[in-house]
């Protein structure tokens, strides 16, 4: 009886999933960069950044494991729109760009189209956003955004999944934040 209740055990330990897991900002990149083309792109502008939507199908699934023949997904019942709005709010800020709750010189509003971690033999992780900029209810700059992050570490791993999707997130960041045609709306 006690060799069985000891192999549910393992198996039970063995067969762990992540789900439900909470989204949490793990950035291995140096994000000084990002916040210095924050800083350059948003001078002197008051910014409310609008809780983005999330257009994906599956709106909790994070991440998936394809080593084995039975593939692992990574879930999580948190707004991942929200989340990643709420990220590069705090990318402005530090770069000192004053953001607002409310007004605001320009608003920035956007959907999340993947955010995603495809792992097989390395962490892929792919950040898409679909960004809006407008100044006084109207557009003045839409375009998509994509941030990539690649990286090793142990299989099926959350923290290595959360430095993955951060990396992504800060690089379609910094992608936003220095835009050229970005920089020519906002100099008008």
């Amino acid at each position: 009886m006690l060799r069985l209740s000891t192999l549910a055990l393992l198996v039970a330990l063995g067969a762990s999933k992540l789900d439900n897991v909470k989204l949490q900002w793990k950035a291995t990149d140096e994000v000084g960069d990002v916040a210095s083309k924050a800083a350059r792109a948003f001078k002197a502008k008051n910014v409310r950044v609008e809780a983005f939507t999330d257009a994906r199908d599956d709106k909790t699934l994070i991440g998936r494991n394809t080593e084995d023949k039975n593939p692992r997904d990574v879930n999580t019942n948190d707004d991942v729109g929200a989340w990643c709005s709420t990220q590069l709010a705090a990318l402005l800020k530090q770069g000192g760009v004053a953001v607002v709750s409310e007004g605001g010189d320009l608003v920035v509003s956007g959907q999340v189209t993947r955010f995603m971690v495809d792992e097989k033999d390395v962490y892929q992780g792919t950040v898409i956003l679909n960004l809006t900029v407008s100044r006084g209810g109207r557009k003045i700059w839409s375009d998509v955004v994509t941030g990539e992050s690649k990286r090793w570490g142990r299989s099926y791993k959350e923290d290595n999944y959360m430095e993955t999707l951060s990396d992504a997130l800060s690089r379609a960041s910094e992608a936003f934040f220095g835009d050229a045609k970005l920089a020519e709306a906002l100099s008008k």
